[in-house]
């Protein structure tokens, strides 16, 4: 489980400025944790190419367009629960620098060491990302962007559908100019939700 009822966690991101942690002291502090198996795994990345965003400007942390300062992105698959305050604690960081993974498992929240789950930044490659020896980190990463091609293609299909079902209750694809407004693909595709559309705008 990635949260128990004390408050404790298992998977944990930090982020934080490399003035304060530099990449020796990660490799130490994880790679020990690791060796005493108290760390299952682990994920961590170098961000030196993020850029502000609007939504950034709007709230007031920088300008649009400008480059953050490089800050590290760690992200840590825990064997037994611990707190916030301990994992800062082993860092030797602030407690504001450590949070819960938002996208609830590890593997899930992980990928954003890349931002392979974020088209819409910078592109790290996956070979910048340093894991924990027998986790394949690129193989995750593969995985979840398939899935998320996946699931931009069923929505793409599914905008289409209703697109179409929105006209023909508009009339503006009738029983005279379907053909002409409807293509071969979208038939196969939809024929069964087309059908029920013209039924409907029939009664």
């Amino acid at each position: 489980m990635a949260k128990n009822n004390d408050g404790k966690r298992t998977n944990f991101e930090i982020e934080t400025q490399i003035e304060y942690l530099s990449q020796e002291s990660i490799e130490e502090i994880l790679t020990t944790r690791w060796e005493k198996k108290q760390i299952v795994c682990f994920v961590y990345c170098l961000h030196d190419k993020d850029t502000y965003t609007k939504k950034d400007e709007e709230e007031g942390k920088g300008k649009y367009g400008d480059h953050k300062k490089p800050h590290w992105h760690i992200y840590i698959k825990l064997k037994e629960s611990r707190t916030f305050a301990d994992v800062a604690k082993w860092f030797g960081i602030k407690v504001n620098f450590v949070r819960k993974i938002e996208a609830g498992t590890f593997e899930g929240g992980c990928i954003y060491a890349t931002h392979a789950n974020a088209p819409d930044k910078y592109q790290y490659p996956v070979t910048d990302a340093i894991s924990s020896p027998g986790f394949d980190y690129a193989k995750i990463v593969e995985i979840k962007q398939q899935a998320f091609k996946r699931e931009k293609k069923l929505d793409a299909a599914y905008q289409r559908k209703m697109e179409i079902c929105r006209m023909i209750e508009d009339g503006v694809i009738n029983p005279f100019n379907k053909h002409q407004m409807i293509s071969m693909e979208d038939w196969q595709n939809y024929n069964r939700a087309i059908t029920l559309a013209f039924e409907r705008q029939a009664e």
